[in-house]
């Protein structure tokens, strides 16, 4: 005969699996705006200035601007600027490693009179003297110095670059939701802030 489970144990077990499951997606939920609220402090709600008119382009333009200043990306986006001017966010290249120095190549000893065999030496031989091999290692120490610091350079910079990149997808989304149809139109095809208002100052600022 088949056992029987008692049905308040499977209840209580199943309440306590939803119970955790319920904590584990709040606990992502919360983390998730937590994320998004260091990346940059731009904010969409309904007391954003909306462009639904041409009329609507100084205060939609200053709220605009201001949010980027907050962001410290208005260099990256600022449309009064050429595409010469304004500023790039460029993915740093990563360092190469260099070889480690190799020892100075030392010239071949002057022939001597036929008479007489000239004596061995550490350079005719190819042996390295001890002051030259004591060199080469601080060579090498300090070539491996300097490619830590690049290396930590690096990094500082990767991090600077993915913080901007982060801040003005943010932007170009607060853009997004705060353009009416009637310009949103005119910016298909436009991958960047800085293209978008570009395009924007064109046909929505008021001549």
């Amino acid at each position: 005969m088949a056992r029987q489970i008692p049905l308040s144990l499977f209840k209580h077990s199943s309440s306590r699996n939803i119970a955790c499951f319920t904590r584990k997606r709040v606990s992502l939920r919360n983390l998730k705006k937590t994320t998004k609220a260091t990346i940059a402090p731009t904010t969409t709600d309904s007391t954003n200035p909306l462009l639904l008119t041409q009329k609507d382009w100084p205060l939609w333009f200053q709220f605009i601007r201001r949010e980027a200043s907050f962001a410290k990306i208005w260099d990256y986006v600022d449309p009064d600027k050429t595409e010469d001017e304004i500023k790039e966010n460029t993915e740093p290249n990563i360092p190469s490693i260099a070889a480690a120095p190799a020892a100075p190549a030392t010239a071949p000893a002057a022939p001597a009179a036929p008479a007489a065999a000239p004596a061995a030496t550490p350079s005719s031989t190819g042996t390295a003297t001890p002051g030259s091999s004591s060199q080469q290692g601080q060579q090498t120490q300090q070539s491996l110095e300097t490619q830590r610091m690049l290396f930590e350079l690096y990094k500082l910079q990767q991090q600077d670059y993915i913080k901007r990149e982060e801040k003005l997808h943010t932007f170009a989304a607060l853009l997004y939701t705060t353009i009416g149809t009637n310009f949103s139109g005119y910016l298909k095809n436009l991958t960047t802030p800085y293209l978008i208002l570009r395009q924007l100052k064109k046909v929505a600022k008021p001549s």
